[in-house]
């Protein structure tokens, strides 16, 4: 979880888990301005996916914590 937990402190959003497995966790985060955006974490892959708003769609985070967009990802990174 603490690529998660990384991210989010980065973001200023909050995590709210509502089931949690040993592959993955899901809940809801709350943005810095309150608004609720589901998600799904996988743990082993360290896939976020954010269900709908600004952010919405799936990261990559490295162990830091660091998103890439998935299909940058799959391009081999940043340009």
């Amino acid at each position: 979880m603490k690529p998660l937990v990384y991210w989010a402190r980065a973001e200023k959003w909050r995590i709210r888990p509502t089931h949690k497995t040993d592959a993955e966790i899901r809940g809801t985060l709350l943005d810095p301005e309150g608004q609720p955006h589901p998600f799904c974490y996988d743990r082993h892959c360290l896939i976020l996916e954010i269900k709908n708003g600004a952010k919405a769609g799936r990261w990559q985070l490295d162990e830091w914590g660091v998103p890439t967009p998935l299909d940058e990802a799959r391009r081999g990174g940043r340009d």
